[in-house]
């Protein structure tokens, strides 16, 4: 009777799961079924989306793709209550994010005393598309509470980002930065 129940319990999460991340995820993109999405986190956009396995996403999570634009989470990755991820961006395996953070590659135009938002639908004409800047984060990374990582930063494997930072640059593997803008603080040492 208990496997009973449980396999119904699992046959409701998989069609919940289908209702509202499967069926809206452009032709491309691949959730792994072994990856945890909090009901009120919402997972979507025109981009491709690849999620790897044991991945979980805490609750009022937002993670947007647009289009042309590509969201990977490594392997085991965990992404906290909060989070605002959007844009082109690269996060490792084994990394953890914390709450509240923010994570963008969008920008905007702003090279002439035009309007900012002129510029930008200019750019979209030209390009067909949002002017954007990858982000990459290496594999084992921790990033504190209310971080944010800006466009076009790239973080190393092992990189540690402390709470309130806001990383405006790249940082190579084994950083310890914090501040703002973030700076390097120290490297993670390993012990023999």
């Amino acid at each position: 009777m208990i496997t009973f129940l449980y396999s119904i319990k699992k046959y409701f999460r998989n069609v919940r799961r289908w209702y509202f991340y499967d069926r809206h995820l452009p032709g491309l993109s691949i959730i792994a079924k072994s990856a945890s999405i909090h009901k009120t986190s919402h997972v979507g956009g025109d981009g491709c989306i690849t999620i790897g396995d044991a991945v979980s996403i805490g609750f009022y999570s937002f993670l947007s793709v647009p289009i042309h634009a590509i969201l990977k989470i490594g392997e085991r990755s965990t992404i906290h209550s909060f989070a605002l991820i959007n844009g082109d961006i690269t996060i490792g395996a084994d990394c953890l994010i914390g709450p509240r953070v923010t994570i963008l590659s969008g920008s905007h135009i702003a090279l002439t005393t035009d309007l900012i938002r002129s510029q930008d639908q200019n750019y979209l004409k030209i390009n067909g598309h949002y002017p954007s800047d990858p982000v990459s984060i290496g594999n084992d990374c921790w990033i504190g509470a209310n971080a944010v990582i800006l466009p076009g930063v790239h973080l190393g494997t092992g990189c540690v980002v402390g709470a309130n930072a806001v990383v405006t640059c790249s940082f190579p593997e084994y950083s310890v930065i914090a501040g703002v803008p973030a700076r390097l603080i120290r490297t993670r040492s390993f012990t023999t």
